[in-house]
């Protein structure tokens, strides 16, 4: 994807999704950047969408979805989740790492690419033993506590990691706007499962968001885990549970 800009990517995206989808209607399965550049997709063609399921990365509010949720009694006890609210403290970590990513990626390209290199796997060791570094509760090595995932090998570690980061802030820092994804406007067309860790010093949601997928009637659901970043990996077994309910629904849905 190096050297392409965001609408490029999900229209690629699009296209390899047309070319193997095997059926009219797509069901999302989402995590990390693949929440933004697959929710950007459901934006641009919300036709082939039939449902959503993001791990830890939420999507912008959508006001219709707001207006029509139905509070739903086993999902209330996601809008008294003390995580709701990202802190003054988080929106700096994530800036700055970020920003540390982004730059990663020019020097890389611009220099050479052991450069940048060194200088990303500068922040993970930085991350390893600086708790205040790292996004996520604990050090980016801690094994105590569930979905920490440890540093990265050294060889998976590349400039290039920090492209999407780049990709985004080029935009921010020249004055523009990146692409925001958001929300279908209609909760009951195109149901949003919603999976994310707890123990994180960075939020990637917000509380409006939270407050409409889980006030709305099921489907729609929001699940908070007692883990970081890797909910798959610290609860693989409740995650797959998840979507096979949410795919399970959707193709009853078809039947009728």
């Amino acid at each position: 994807v190096n050297g392409r800009d965001v609408v490029t990517i999900v229209e690629k995206t699009a296209e390899k999704l047309l070319q193997h989808a095997s059926c009219s209607k797509l069901t999302l399965v989402l995590h990390d950047w693949g929440c933004y550049f697959g929710s950007l997709f459901f934006n641009r063609r919300p036709d082939l969408v039939n449902g959503i399921l993001l791990v830890d990365i939420g999507l912008g509010r959508s006001d219709a979805s707001a207006k029509k949720g139905k509070v739903a009694e086993t999902n209330t006890k996601a809008t008294t989740d003390p995580h709701l609210q990202q802190t003054t403290a988080g929106t700096v970590r994530l800036v700055f790492y970020q920003l540390w990513f982004a730059s990663a990626y020019l020097l890389g390209r611009y220099t050479f690419a052991c450069v940048g290199d060194m200088f990303l796997k500068t922040y993970f060791a930085l991350a390893s033993f600086l708790p205040f570094v790292g996004v996520q509760s604990g050090t980016m090595t801690s094994k105590s506590a569930p979905g920490m995932k440890p540093m990265r090998p050294s060889a998976e570690i590349t400039s290039y990691l920090g492209y999407p980061y780049w990709m985004v802030w080029s935009r921010i820092l020249r004055g523009g706007s990146p692409p925001k994804p958001r929300a279908p406007d209609d909760l009951d067309a195109t149901p949003v499962v919603f999976l994310y860790g707890k123990m994180k010093k960075v939020f990637f949601h917000t509380a409006s968001f939270l407050r409409d997928v889980a006030h709305h009637s099921p489907p729609c659901k929001v699940v908070g885990f007692d883990c970081g970043h890797w909910v798959m990996d610290a609860f693989p077994a409740e995650v797959v549970r998840e979507v096979r309910a949410l795919l399970s629904t959707l193709e009853k849905r078809t039947k009728l």
